[in-house]
């Protein structure tokens, strides 16, 4: 966090037409523009998380380093459901800094290898997990890339809003569908375990390590400044450290971009309540890749 900012989260609260506050607890000055901010903000977007950057006084400093702290890209967050139980904290702590935690099978299951049970008692499991530390997850990633021809219906059913399957073309099917491409997620350019699906994709099954992360995800940006559409760029925790300068002259690009007016950068869940208000805008269905490093074809 910035020196000089603090950030606070703030629940989208509707106010109801037969409440009445009395005169004294209406705000004035700058508490009625952040109230009236919040207010349009939700009525916008009632599905999204608020986050209101408040600077420890008004002075330039203070107010400069507030604006750092808003400016900040969020991501998502796609957790196995057993660190809910192993790592609390860590979870809560992702949700609190405003980004989306979601669900990721209970300990990266093959997802598509699941029966029907198999697959309806993992999510409940997760999501259980992740509501015992007041996380409401409303997306998923199938480990593998993979859905079975069950998983949009069962997430549908318990209520979940996306998923992010591998595939090329996003769409609304039941939930909003957000793929991702296996060229722009970091893994595929770095881990032996990718190598046969390395070859399938592109011809080459050596891996490319950080620089090919790099100049694979710098391209998935550029292709959407160029064309349009969407991009979904994958990055894992554990291995930030393997490609640290990569990732930073990605995020750096994407900040540029997103500073420029020139692309929207937000998590999945954000972006599934953007195609939920523009459905015309995805009238064809979701194309989906039938391949996976588990399964690479």
């Amino acid at each position: 966090m910035a020196s000089g900012a603090k950030t606070i989260t703030i629940p989208a609260i509707q106010p109801s037409a037969s409440s009445t506050v009395p005169a004294s607890a209406v705000p004035s000055g700058w508490d009625l523009e952040t109230s009236l901010d919040v207010s349009m903000v939700s009525v916008a977007c009632p599905h999204c998380r608020i986050l209101v950057v408040e600077a420890d006084s008004d002075s330039l400093n203070d107010l400069a380093a507030a604006d750092d702290t808003a400016a900040r890209l969020s991501a998502t967050f796609f957790v196995e459901g057993i660190n809910a139980e192993t790592y609390p904290d860590a979870l809560i702590a992702i949700d609190e800094a405003g980004h989306e935690v979601a669900y990721h099978a209970w300990c990266h299951e093959d997802w598509s290898a699941l029966n029907a049970d198999a697959e309806a008692a993992n999510l409940d499991r997760g999501l259980a997990a992740l509501r015992e530390i007041e996380i409401e997850a409303v997306g998923f990633r199938p480990p593998g890339g993979r859905i079975t021809p069950r998983t949009l219906e069962l997430l549908q059913s318990r209520g979940l809003r996306h998923c992010s399957p591998a595939g090329s073309a996003a769409g609304i099917d039941r939930v909003v569908v957000l793929p991702f491409a296996w060229p722009a997620v970091d893994a595929f350019h770095v881990l032996p375990t990718f190598a046969a699906l390395r070859e399938h994709v592109t011809g080459d099954g050596e891996a490319g390590g950080a620089d090919a992360v790099r100049a694979a995800l710098l391209q998935s940006v550029e292709d959407v400044l160029a064309d349009g559409g969407h991009a979904t760029l994958v990055l894992h925790t554990w291995m930030i450290e393997l490609e640290l300068d990569a990732v930073r002259n990605v995020l750096a690009h994407v900040r540029a971009a997103v500073d420029d007016r020139e692309l929207w950068a937000a998590p999945c869940r954000d972006v599934a309540a953007w195609m939920v208000r523009h459905p015309e805008s995805f009238a064809g269905p979701p194309e989906l890749d039938d391949v996976s490093w588990m399964a690479p074809g």
